[in-house]
């Protein structure tokens, strides 16, 4: 109680001087609330949790210092066990989801997840305090396996009650969270990302060389759902040869969710389910359903000049929550979507190979794909953010809640409300970049010529 009450005042001494530095900087729009609820909450409850644990080991160790660094030693060893793959928060003590903030959604769905974590280890942390409290010492010596043998006295009546609920509480706390976590989405590591990326590179890097056509022309219509979060897009491409040479193949690739660190900082390929692919005037000759990547073989080679359709149909959805890397881009006030997250591209992409040269000799690969010398033209021949095409022109159609205004590229052509929804349709006036986002939010609106 003491160590709480600690950390309270902590806590709210330091909301009292960021205030101080609000209205000083003349600032008037306080916010407590936010202070109270995205703040001091959270961080009192993770420091109370490590603050049990450290009771709880000081208990265990009959010198105050040496308890200390046990206490070190354990954090250190729950860091090193991160880096072994074991990232887990059901096993990482005090462990939560990560709760990124936003100035137009707060904390949306985020807190609730990370709210299940964190009564998961309240629970473990009253099993630890009871535990705290049966072994305490009583008197100047008491040796650690004399206050054991009478551990179970001690716990008799109410301890006894108190620790079974809270170990029923964990167990059932647990379950909910491995059921969301590890069957209503595929739990995986950072080190499971990069053996897919090294998979991805040693299987598919030989094909880049392979010949493709380019993407002209884009058409999209895409549903949002911000409060699910679900977007189901369904799109057209088409595709013309400007090579010199028929083409025997097109290769079609999507985004895999998992996280990659860039020079710019992590970042997280969310999961996209394919859930139709055609090609007009192919077949399928090839399925890489663990790499997303599919060839598909030309009844007729594609001569040059001439041109065909791919039609996809795509789901990027979250059911339930995740250990880590929780839905960020569909929100239910500021859905953000880049098109590579919704649509896949032609051919393979050097965007989802591994980069550190240490991880790369970790498995066997060449520390670093060099690019090409000056000299070689073939290295201007596409450009940095997509190897699929060079301009095209787009029509997207998008869909989301009545209430919310939907920005994309191009002139807007239409936008109505029907059956609950909104419906806005763009196309664009001249050939832009293949890469362009989709907004979806409660905007303000200010009109203007």
């Amino acid at each position: 109680i003491a160590i709480t009450i600690v950390l309270l005042a902590l806590a709210v001494g330091s909301v009292g001087a960021a205030v101080v530095v609000q209205l000083a900087k003349g600032y008037s729009t306080l916010e407590l609330g936010h202070y109270a609820v995205w703040y001091v909450l959270p961080w009192v409850v993770n420091m109370v949790l490590f603050a049990v644990l450290t009771v709880f080991i000081q208990t265990l160790v009959p010198h105050k210092f040496v308890g200390l660094l046990v206490v070190v030693l354990f954090l250190a060893a729950q860091l090193t066990l991160t880096k072994f793959g074991f990232e887990h928060n059901l096993y990482q003590y005090a462990g939560a989801s990560a709760v990124p903030l936003s100035d137009m959604n707060g904390q949306g769905d985020l807190a609730r997840f990370a709210a299940w974590f964190r009564a998961y280890w309240t629970a473990g942390a009253v099993i630890l305090t009871v535990l705290a409290y049966g072994l305490w010492r009583r008197g100047a010596s008491a040796p650690l396996r004399g206050r054991l043998k009478r551990l179970p006295a001690r716990l008799r009546g109410a301890p006894a009650w108190t620790l079974a609920g809270a170990g029923v509480a964990m167990a059932a706390l647990g379950g909910h969270i491995y059921y969301n976590t590890n069957v209503l989405n595929e739990y995986r590591t950072y080190e499971d990302g990069q053996r897919w990326e090294a998979e991805y590179e040693k299987i598919l890097l030989p094909l880049e060389k392979v010949p493709q056509p380019r993407v002209t022309d884009v058409s999209l219509d895409v549903d949002i759902y911000p409060d699910e979060p679900r977007a189901v897009t369904r799109g057209r491409y088409v595709v013309e040869n400007k090579t010199a040479a028929p083409l025997l193949e097109i290769h079609v690739s999507w985004a895999r969710g998992h996280e990659k660190r860039l020079f710019l900082g992590p970042w997280v390929w969310g999961d996209l389910e394919m859930q139709s692919l055609e090609v007009d005037g192919a077949r399928l000759t090839k399925d890489y359903p663990d790499l997303h990547y599919r060839i598909f073989t030309f009844d007729r080679p594609l001569e040059p000049g001439q041109r065909t359709e791919v039609r996809f149909q795509t789901l990027r959805q979250q059911t339930g929550f995740r250990n880590t890397h929780n839905e960020t881009r569909i929100v239910a006030n500021g859905t953000f979507l880049d098109n590579w997250q919704v649509t896949p591209w032609i051919g393979m992409s050097r965007f989802m190979l591994l980069e550190e040269r240490n991880v790369r000799r970790k498995y066997g690969l060449v520390a670093e794909l060099r690019p090409p010398p000056l000299e070689d033209e073939s290295g201007r021949a596409n450009h940095y953010l997509r190897r699929d095409s060079d301009w095209v022109n787009a029509e997207i159609t998008v869909s989301s809640g009545a209430d919310q205004t939907i920005v994309a590229p191009g002139q807007l052509l239409d936008t109505r409300v029907a059956d609950g929804r909104r419906i806005s349709r763009f196309r664009t006036e001249a050939p832009i970049q293949h890469f362009f986002s989709i907004q979806s939010a409660g905007y303000a609106v200010r009109e203007d010529r």
